[in-house]
């Protein structure tokens, strides 16, 4: 009797352990669906100017990266070679908010994160990016932050063969570079791009 208790009791934390499992991780079917499932958006990136002059704003999106904190070493072991920012910048929620009594221009657009305002959209693009704002492109779905650069360390091939690698550590510092990208979702599905839209690719 204990031996049958016993046995019921080892499928029932089994059964619990396969559910749980069954509810984190999707079947090899619905992975490739979502995987190769068309996306239904456009993304349209805007430079920002100004970000040299909002640079404690924007440093305050920052989050260390601990890989940069390893050895020359360590990142060979881990085969990490591309270039490794000392900090990361996640995507945040972004407003755009028009400024007309900007004593520079009364077409202005502020880029306001986190309360913050952390630069511009350039005035060249200030129609291009009115024009995505206004739906005429679609509907907004979203609007966002992303920032890259600063100082960065990276593992250097000094071979100049593939099979006997001589790497070097090299530091060294980009320019805070900040983007806005705003998410929209056209009527007309065959509109959809199959990549980040630029300037170049807005028509007024």
């Amino acid at each position: 009797m204990l031996f049958l208790i016993f046995l019921l009791l080892i499928i029932a934390i089994a059964g619990l352990v396969w559910g749980i499992k069954a509810l984190r991780v999707p079947s090899r079917s619905k992975r490739a669906a979502a995987v190769s499932s068309p996306s239904r958006y456009n993304i349209y990136e805007f430079d920002i100017a100004g970000e040299y002059y909002y640079l404690n704003q924007i440093m305050t999106l920052a989050i260390p990266n601990s890989d940069y904190d390893l050895t020359k070493y360590e990142l060979l072991e881990y085969n990490l070679t591309d270039v490794i920012y000392r900090y990361e910048f996640p995507e945040y929620p972004a407003g755009i908010v028009p400024e007309p009594d900007n004593p520079k221009s009364p077409d202005a657009l502020k880029v306001m994160v986190r309360d913050m305002c952390v630069g511009y959209i350039r005035g060249i693009d200030n129609k291009k990016c009115r024009n995505v704002l206004s739906g005429a492109l679609g509907t907004l779905v979203s609007c966002s932050i992303r920032v890259k650069g600063g100082e960065y360390k990276k593992l250097y091939n000094k071979a100049d063969w593939n099979d006997n690698p001589d790497y070097m550590l090299i530091t060294d510092k980009e320019d805070i570079q900040a983007f806005v990208r705003i998410t929209v979702e056209p009527a007309d599905p065959s509109q959809v791009a199959n990549h980040v839209l630029t300037i170049v690719d807005i028509k007024l």
